[in-house]
């Protein structure tokens, strides 16, 4: 059964769903989207990392290009929170609630093959993907749900890029 949205996540929530696809059967919609906005933030300081350790410019350009995407999704949930804090009164930014938790996430080994980079950045793209679509489940505002269609329709199209990216590069 899912909580309310007027709920704040607990720590253990937070804790314990930050394996890869792991979303609690009794989440609150404000749990989901605090997971999702720490997925895209280190996701993002992940591309960052990575793209100073890559030697092919081609994959620097595209650690590039989806470090600036992941900001964007990055800041799209921090507004959402923004609104639905001041209407519900949560607690805190966004950044207080999250306080230090993380996704371990290891950057690609210096002068990686292309090809591992490509497969490790489908993966994490992929699971992005299938994050905000398994949260679509749980979550009953239209306004989120509609935020993380979007989410999950851009993650899509970042599958697409790294293919045609890979496809063009490997010609």
């Amino acid at each position: 059964m899912t909580t309310s949205i007027l709920e704040s996540p607990s720590e253990s929530d937070i804790s314990g769903a930050l394996r890869w696809g792991d979303i609690p059967d009794d989440a609150s919609e404000m749990t989901i989207l605090l997971l999702a906005y720490i997925r895209e933030n280190e996701i993002q300081k992940f591309y960052n990392k990575s793209k100073k350790r890559l030697a092919s410019p081609t994959s620097r350009r595209i650690f590039n290009e989806l470090s600036k995407q992941k900001i964007h999704h990055r800041d799209m949930l921090k507004a959402y929170y923004n609104e639905l804090s001041g209407k519900y009164q949560m607690p805190g930014s966004i950044e207080e609630l999250i306080g230090n938790h993380s996704l371990p996430m290891a950057p690609p080994k210096r002068h990686a093959d292309l090809f591992d980079v490509f497969q490790l950045t489908m993966e994490v793209e992929k699971n992005c993907h299938d994050f905000f679509e398994d949260a679509l489940d749980y979550i009953k505002n239209n306004s989120l749900a509609k935020a993380f269609r979007f989410l999950a329709n851009k993650e899509k199209k970042h599958l697409q890029y790294l293919l045609n990216q890979f496809c063009t590069s490997t010609e």
